[in-house]
């Protein structure tokens, strides 16, 4: 921004903006004030601009030397221009523009607003803005209605409240049959594995009572049931190497060993069932 002063009247005549000025210089008359673009400084959109000594203009605007490294005024003495004052046509287009301004200018009352926080101001056009603006409204509306003894059609806002527990949305309560559901899997799994590592009981009763177990009788059944024997199977003739190796069987891992017979001969009984089928 520059500023054009009367130096005798001490009154300034004019002020105007001038886009990436490097320098800038008046003329020895003093009646033209030049502006310049200038390279290393810009090196895009050189160019020279002249305006008169009231700040119209620009009068000339030359962008013929790209790049422009230099521009000034050509010296002169002083003493060959006299001093001269406004000339009326200035003083015209002064007149002029001051009436323009006035036009301008409304008298407005300014209209009583909501008080913004500083941080908030100038988001006006934002979502969270925009949904506060219609809670705003619809709460202006619920206290209306209840003023004027009419009932409304629109709910109320209720404001949470801690301790009480909240109406749960759609979205949230499938996620919570989602959780529920994945809980109820990993417990049977879990279950399953319990049931396949826990011990079978080495009572005769308990072993004839497997012997005499009924032998599933559709094809399915008895794979699974011949998979889970072959693991039981397995576990045990590991355990058996572990022992001959030296380790000292506990009163559990016994009675695993005790029923090495009767899972062999289960299992016997259910590859013949297959190959019968």
């Amino acid at each position: 921004d520059v500023d054009f002063w009367d130096r005798q009247k001490k009154k300034k005549i004019n002020s105007i903006n001038i886009p990436c000025a490097v320098t800038y210089g008046w003329s020895p008359d003093s009646r033209q004030f030049m502006t310049a673009t200038l390279a290393p400084r810009m090196n895009v959109d050189n160019c020279i601009r002249l305006y008169r000594y009231d700040g119209t203009g620009p009068i000339l605007h030359k962008t013929d030397r790209d790049p422009l490294y230099e521009c000034f005024w050509l010296y002169a003495s002083p003493s060959l221009y006299r001093d001269r004052g406004i000339s009326p046509q200035a003083k015209l287009r002064l007149k002029e523009r001051q009436n323009k301004q006035a036009n301008q200018t409304t008298d407005v009352t300014p209209v009583a607003q909501a008080y913004v926080p500083p941080a908030a101001r100038g988001r006006g056009s934002s979502l969270a803005a925009k949904i506060r603006a219609e809670r705003e409204a619809q709460l202006g509306k619920n206290n209306n209605a209840s003023r004027n003894g009419s009932k409304s059609n629109i709910a109320p806002l209720v404001k949470a409240i801690p301790g009480l527990a909240q109406p749960q949305s759609e979205t949230s309560n499938k996620n919570k049959k989602k959780r529920q559901a994945a809980k109820k899997r990993k417990e049977a799994a879990a279950a399953l594995e319990t049931e396949e590592a826990s011990p079978l009981p080495s009572s005769p009763t308990s072993i004839n009572a497997i012997q005499q177990e009924e032998i599933p009788s559709s094809k399915d059944d008895l794979l699974k049931r011949q998979k889970a024997l072959k693991k039981k199977i397995k576990q045990v003739s590991e355990l058996q190497d572990k022992v001959a190796a030296g380790l000292k069987p506990s009163a559990d891992q016994q009675d695993k060993l005790s029923r090495s017979d009767a899972l062999h001969t289960e299992l016997s009984d259910i590859e013949t069932k297959l190959s019968q089928l």
